[in-house]
């Protein structure tokens, strides 16, 4: 395989992992829901950046996400 198509594999499997938001409406409703965020993070004592990475990530688990 060629540098371009194992750069492409790599950038196409990416995509596929992080394509679960597929309503842009609904994750632009969380995102301008500011008191959701609140709630959240002193809730479970996150950090924005956490917040961000556990959305990223996609855990299926409570135990996943803090592993």
């Amino acid at each position: 395989m060629n540098q371009v198509s194992q750069v492409f594999e790599k950038y196409l499997q990416y995509v596929k992992r992080f394509s679960r938001y597929k309503n842009p409406d609904a994750v632009r409703q969380v995102r301008e829901y500011p008191l959701f965020f609140h709630i959240i993070l002193s809730r479970h004592q996150l950090t924005e950046f956490e917040l961000c990475v556990l959305g990223n990530l996609c855990p299926e688990t409570a135990e996943e996400a803090v592993a």
